[in-house]
């Protein structure tokens, strides 16, 4: 194949993507964080993914709830949230 005929998207897939990007900017605007992760999109609360804990480490086991977005195809993330050790004071 040649590199010319490639990426020759339809007008439905170009008028798709840019609703998706849309619709991203629109829940990033609310207050959520956008993130992806092995194999979905997922939106966190951005006061909740301020207290992320960062090394992956956590032995508080509280994962940070989030809205599923979608499959998309691998992004090589991680899979899971947790909040930073001390943030959760209470079950």
């Amino acid at each position: 194949m040649k590199y010319s005929d490639t990426g020759l998207f339809t007008k439905e897939q170009i008028r798709l993507a840019k609703n998706i990007a849309r619709n991203i900017k629109k829940l990033r605007d609310t207050g959520c964080t956008v993130f992806g992760k092995q194999w979905t999109l997922q939106a966190y609360l951005n006061d909740d993914f301020e207290h992320k804990d960062d090394l992956q480490s956590s032995v508080s086991g509280y994962r940070i709830p989030y809205l599923d977005c979608g499959r998309i195809d691998d992004s090589g993330a991680d899979d899971e949230e947790f909040f930073e050790d001390g943030y959760i004071t209470e079950d």
